[in-house]
């Protein structure tokens, strides 16, 4: 993708300041959506348990 904003992470990978989809469930639901402070450690998905996430702002 050649959106800047667009970066996927796992986790336990450390993310920059944003808000997150849920690469298995976000798209099905609101609750695959977190915001993540600076510095913090990615989770599983708390829906559905996936470890992948896509910047979405």
């Amino acid at each position: 993708m050649s959106d800047d904003t667009s970066q996927a992470l796992n986790t336990y990978d450390i993310a920059e300041k944003g808000i997150y989809v849920c690469m298995q469930c976000g798209n099905d639901t609101q609750k695959g959506i977190i915001t993540v402070k600076q510095g913090e450690q990615m989770p599983e998905c708390k829906e559905c348990g996936y470890t992948t996430w896509l910047k979405i702002s």
